[in-house]
């Protein structure tokens, strides 16, 4: 009887499929494993003897401890599982992701790098390597991961010893986007960014501040606006804030976004507001997803599809050696010209 009281039947073994059938163990096991190397009448004698026994299969974790590999690629996640699927950034990655891991056979499990039980989730995955999705450098997640000494590959950050980042030259391709707003005549100047946590949105705050103070502008009359998440919302209210400011100037204002969707936030409240777009406020955004084109929005492009194909091969051995930076280009669009 188990604790809720109920009535456990009697476990069915490989032993007792094989006396049912009158074959030996090793049979029942290669019927289910290997099938190919057990006649056809054998095996279906021994699949109809362990349905009478009601016997469901060998353990998958014993047949994991036994092959010494679980053919699942575990990917890290840095906010809540529901942004994989309705982020359209996140969206690329993980579709690159996943064609390359299906080409190697593997399956995926994703999981949350965030919380209280982050490191015991990392720590209890039965996967064969990480992926980690633009996590913090001391994300707990993180170093669980590089503990248990399997393969581990960061998409965007961080760049630890040892572990392969796939990612983008974000200072350089956020100096150029900084540089573009200058050279349209804009002389206020906002970022609107996703958590300064993460090596990769520092890079790009790196990157807007350089290519701003090259070109004069004092930085401490930036306005920085740090969102808890990365999401149209949080761009609408960093959006409305700024256009208190804009609403009261007769100068022009530009807004360096972290991200597309973040960006897109901004402009719907410059559409709230009825601020032209580019003659009094200009947005500039981060990706290239595609309603960034639909939208009309400046942005900086980048191949996330390609980054996680190439985190998927080196994460299944496929691909090695050091890591190149994937190539950006800024998209210049009518939310700036």
């Amino acid at each position: 009887m188990d604790t809720l009281g109920v009535v456990s039947a009697p476990r069915i073994t490989l032993d007792d499929v094989a006396s049912a059938a009158g074959v030996s163990r090793m049979t029942v096991s290669n019927s289910y494993s290997r099938p190919e190397r057990v006649a056809a009448e054998t095996r279906e004698r021994v699949m109809a003897a362990a349905a009478e026994l009601g016997y469901g299969g060998p353990s998958p974790v014993a047949r994991t401890l036994r092959r010494g590999s679980t053919g699942v690629l575990g990917l890290l996640l840095n906010d809540a599982l529901p942004y994989a699927f309705s982020d359209p950034g996140a969206g690329a990655f993980l579709r690159g992701l996943t064609v390359e891991a299906a080409d190697a056979d593997l399956a995926l499990q994703i999981l949350r790098a965030t919380g209280p039980t982050a490191r015991a989730r990392v720590n209890d995955a039965a996967v064969d390597a990480f992926v980690t999705l633009a996590l913090a450098d001391d994300d707990p997640a993180l170093l669980a991961a590089v503990e248990r000494r399997v393969p581990v590959v960061c998409s965007g950050s961080p760049a630890l010893p040892g572990v392969p980042c796939v990612t983008v030259d974000n200072v350089g391709a956020c100096r150029r986007a900084a540089e573009h707003v200058v050279a349209q005549g804009y002389t206020r100047f906002a970022v609107v960014t996703w958590s300064l946590g993460t090596g990769v949105f520092r890079d790009r705050l790196q990157g807007w501040r350089r290519g701003l103070e090259a070109a004069g502008v004092d930085w401490s009359e930036v306005a920085v606006h740090e969102r808890a998440g990365n999401n149209r919302a949080h761009g609408l209210q960093a959006g409305h804030r700024i256009l208190d400011d804009v609403v009261g100037s007769e100068e022009r204002y530009a807004v360096l976004a972290a991200t597309d969707v973040l960006a897109l936030g901004v402009l719907q409240a410059a559409r709230e507001r009825g601020v032209d777009v580019p003659a009094r406020l200009g947005v500039v955004g981060f990706d290239d997803v595609e309603e960034a084109e639909t939208a009309g929005l400046t942005t900086v492009a980048q191949n996330l599809f390609a980054q996680g194909q190439e985190c998927a091969r080196r994460a299944s051995g496929l691909v090695t050696g050091p890591t190149r930076r994937h190539p950006t280009r800024l998209v210049v669009r009518r939310s700036t010209s």
